[in-house]
């Protein structure tokens, strides 16, 4: 995700994301996706319907990623 998004993200206040654009899915070891500098892992997410997801903490930029090499 764009860290930005998930700015005062909370159990008790949600963001919202829709799955695509805003919020693609990568596997472990894969580069990230352009505007992305987080990772939010599937434990922090709840599915809300078909296209969204919850976002339940806010990510600060490079969170869960590590640099190449």
């Amino acid at each position: 995700v764009a860290s930005h998004n998930t700015v005062g993200a909370s159990s008790e206040a949600p963001i919202t994301l829709s799955v695509g654009g805003g919020l693609p899915f990568v596997d472990t070891g894969s580069p990230m996706p352009a505007g992305c500098d987080s990772v939010v892992p599937f434990n922090e997410l709840r599915l809300t319907d078909e296209r969204s997801l919850e976002v339940r903490r806010p990510s600060a930029p490079w969170r869960n990623v590590r640099p190449i090499g």
